[in-house]
Formats: structure tokens, C-alpha cells, sequence
């Protein structure tokens, strides 16, 4: 980002010909041209998701597990809409238990 000054006149006078732009409009547009330049776009199809140790185990453990779960499913179901591949773990199952049965019956939609 770079910012040029106008022509051979003097701050003062090229302030007076146009409006003063205050902080926020000028922090506002960096803030655009930030974002146009540090966000990419993703590209369903070279975009996955990965669905990463939602297991039973972790249940009573994570604090607000029922949004963990309510949001999983939205991003799998949206990832199944947009074709997109889906890779899921489990960490030791036989001591954590399998992939919570909500989340397991999203993964298996559309196998």
C-alpha cells in the first residue's frame, strides 16, 4: 500500500481543493485493499474438509460440545452440497470412542 501526494502543490493547498478524508474513511479503505490482497478466495474444487476427533470421550470434556457438533454437521453438510472431499480421524478409538454419532451419521450422507 503506498500513498502519493498530489501533483507539485503544497499539502496545504491540495487539502483545501478536496475534502479531508478523516481516519476512519482512511483506515476503512486500507482495510479494503488489506483484504483483497491477503484473502484468497477458496476454490470448492481444490478446498477440503477436515472433520478432526469429534469423539465421545471429548464429550463432557470441551466446554459447549453441542455447538462443536450443531456446527460440524453445517460445514459437512455444506461440503457434501459443494462436492468437496471430506477426510475424518479418530484418536484411539477403543479408549476415546468412535466419532459422535450426530457427526458420523453427517459423515455418512451421500457415501
Amino acid at each position: 500500500l503506498s500513498f502519493h501526494k498530489r501533483g507539485g502543490s503544497s499539502p496545504r493547498s491540495s487539502m483545501q481543493s478536496s475534502r479531508k478524508r478523516t481516519k476512519t474513511e482512511m483506515a476503512s479503505g486500507v482495510a479494503r485493499q488489506a483484504s483483497k490482497l491477503l484473502t484468497p478466495r477458496l476454490v470448492a474444487k481444490r478446498t477440503g474438509v477436515m472433520c478432526c476427533d469429534i469423539q465421545e470421550r471429548f464429550v463432557p470434556l470441551i466446554k459447549n460440545m453441542d455447538s462443536v457438533v450443531l456446527c460440524s454437521k453445517w460445514v459437512l453438510s455444506a461440503a457434501r452440497e459443494l462436492k468437496m472431499p471430506v477426510i475424518a480421524t479418530e484418536q484411539y478409538p477403543k479408549a476415546l470412542g468412535s466419532t459422535v454419532k450426530e457427526v458420523k451419521a453427517e459423515l455418512e450422507v451421500g457415501r
